[in-house]
């Protein structure tokens, strides 16, 4: 039996804020960007529980920008 380790949103959100990250979008992400971005998100299936849809959670240091995708039916999440 193959076993999966599935990163919580929590595991992920943890290791952003010590890399200095805040919640939000910096602003050099233009809003077309982000708004594609988000769609890439409601399409991608959670890595945990195969729900299609994942939250779109921007997160930023200064002009660097990562996107946390997160499952809304389980703690499951990954970094995009």
């Amino acid at each position: 039996m193959k076993s999966t380790t599935v990163t919580t949103a929590a595991a992920i959100e943890a290791t952003l804020c010590r890399e200095g990250f805040t919640p939000g979008l910096p602003p050099s992400v233009r809003t077309g960007t982000a708004a594609t971005d988000k769609a890439v998100c409601r399409r991608v299936r959670c890595p945990g529980c195969g729900n299609r849809g994942l939250m779109y959670r921007p997160w930023q240091r200064g002009r660097d920008y990562r996107i946390l995708a997160a499952c809304p039916a389980c703690p499951a999440a990954e970094e995009l």
